[in-house]
């Protein structure tokens, strides 16, 4: 039989739990509840947990003993999650990440181990320098057999990473841009709410977003994101045009910091929405050779990741 694994991937404000078997996702359930809620209510984060486990074990007619264990990463293992623990330094790649796996038992969740992953910090004695990660390593670990070497991986989303390999492919450096996280609090809270529609069936216009971005590079963020309300109300601009306009003027500084580092190879990962548009600008302003993965690749990552973590800590044995 092969063996099946149950992983966990909670961050601030969702958790997803997967059943993996034999490198192939089996099936996924997703919780609107992250390591964020239990400021509010520090049991919520075990609530939802021991419930997802039951109930995605139930959906697939299996039981606490056709798991090997529970592998876990994110902010699960913050001070806001169920297991804080610290993080490792850079560099650190799969054998670093494989053996500060934390090994526990958590009788009130499950009678099953815990496997908890680490997540990595820059060895920065300053503010400047310093930075952490909890969940995009795994991530990183799950995007493709082996980690590239001297290559830069990014990472979009609400905290986009940007994350620098060694000669050996182990993470090296990285920074944390609050790229997707602005996107969305300026969308929903600002005068401009009204102008911009973050549906997900929504295109971005490429012209624009080429527009928004060189027009962001001389003016600034400021002024131009207030010009989406000039497109909008005075230039009749399609939803698309504007939604591709702001896109362009968000995504400025993390294009511009990706293209200082001056990597060779930029591989850029995450969901289509911001992939796709962050793909095209980094081909038209960066001298970079530009590799996207697809979503359905991206999408597993975080799981397969655990479970490549897992295996070598055993191998090693």
């Amino acid at each position: 039989m092969k063996t099946k694994f149950l992983t966990i991937d909670s961050g601030t404000t969702n958790t997803r739990f997967s059943i993996v078997s034999d490198g192939k996702i089996l099936d996924v359930l997703k919780c609107a509840v992250g390591a964020g809620s239990t400021i509010e209510n520090p049991n919520i984060l075990k609530e939802t947990i021991k419930n997802g486990i039951s109930e995605i074990l139930l959906k697939n007619r299996l039981s606490e003993n056709d798991i090997e264990c529970i592998l876990a990463c994110g902010m699960i293992t913050s001070e806001l999650g169920i297991c804080n623990l610290e993080h490792l330094c850079v560099p650190c790649g799969i054998e670093e990440l494989a053996n500060g796996l934390h090994n526990t038992i958590i009788p009130e969740i499950s009678c099953l181990p815990f496997y908890f992953v680490r997540g990595v910090k820059t060895k920065g004695v300053s503010f400047e320098k310093t930075d952490v990660m909890r969940g995009e390593e795994t991530e990183l670990l799950g995007l493709s057999d082996c980690i590239e070497p001297n290559c830069l991986y990014v990472l979009p989303g609400s905290h986009s990473k940007l994350i620098e390999t060694d000669d050996s492919g182990r993470i090296e450096r990285f920074s944390t841009e609050l790229t997707g996280e602005i996107m969305s609090a300026i969308a929903k809270s600002t005068i401009i709410n009204q102008n911009i529609d973050l549906s997900a069936d929504v295109e971005v216009d490429m012209k624009y977003l080429k527009i928004g971005y060189l027009y962001a590079k001389e003016h600034g963020i400021n002024a131009s994101l207030f010009k989406v309300r000039i497109l909008s109300n005075f230039f009749s601009c399609s939803r698309e045009e504007i939604y591709g306009f702001f896109k362009g003027v968000i995504l400025y500084p993390e294009i511009e910091n990706i293209i200082k580092i001056g990597a060779k190879r930029v591989i850029v990962a995450g969901k289509a929405q911001l992939r796709n548009p962050m793909c095209y600008l980094l081909s038209e302003f960066s001298e970079s050779t530009i590799i996207s993965i697809p979503d359905e690749v991206s999408e597993g990552a975080t799981a397969i990741g655990m479970v490549k973590i897992y295996n070598t800590k055993t191998l090693d044995i």
